[in-house]
């Protein structure tokens, strides 16, 4: 039972539109299914992780203003990141940040979503407060989360990459700037946000 309620909290969040999210679609449409499912093996992880961390009720180093703060900053930096790759890959300057290639093979996206994910401060509040309530489940819905977290991106890359396959250059492209357009704003939303909970 403890594993079912785990995964099914860990699907039901890993569903909600983020950026994360966003990336693994727009990864897996413009370069296929085992690459979108690096992301989301990264994002699974962290989701673990984090479920783990709150179920241990280990969340007291983002109890000061200074320590949300600076993890807020590095989330929306990175998130923003995430936005400028996507634009420039939509421009026709490829998955490249400072020169070198991002997330076009499933290792390199896996990377790149374990730093996107821990990044986000709202993943571990999140977490927390979801184990909460499911705290007297036992260890095992800590494993649930991860387990329902990747059912989740397993879905979301292969229909990303069904999506993909369909479309030409001029398609990509749009998905590309439509994903730097969410990822933006998902920076702007958690930067408010940070600056209004720390004042």
């Amino acid at each position: 039972m403890a594993l079912l309620a785990g995964a099914a909290l860990g699907f039901l969040v890993a569903a909600q539109v983020g950026p994360i999210w966003v990336l693994c679609m727009r990864t897996a449409a413009r370069f296929g299914a085992a690459t979108g499912l690096g992301i989301g093996a990264g994002a699974a992880l962290v989701d673990t992780l984090y479920a783990g961390l709150g179920y241990a009720g280990v969340v007291g180093f983002l109890d000061s203003d200074a320590a949300r703060l600076v993890a807020g900053l590095v989330g929306a930096g990175v998130i923003a990141g995430l936005a400028v790759i996507s634009w420039r890959s939509a421009s026709g300057a490829g998955d490249t940040l400072d020169g070198r290639p991002t997330a076009t093979t499933p290792a390199a996206a896996l990377r790149l979503s374990l730093g996107a994910t821990a990044a986000n401060p709202a993943t571990i509040v999140s977490w927390a407060a979801a184990l909460g309530a499911l705290a007297s489940q036992g260890p095992l819905v800590v494993v649930g989360v991860g387990l329902g977290s990747i059912v989740w991106f397993t879905l979301l890359s292969f229909g990303g990459a069904a999506i993909g396959g369909r479309l030409r250059a001029a398609g990509l492209a749009r998905i590309d700037r439509a994903a730097a357009i969410a990822l933006l704003g998902f920076a702007v939303v958690l930067l408010v946000k940070t600056l209004v909970d720390v004042s």
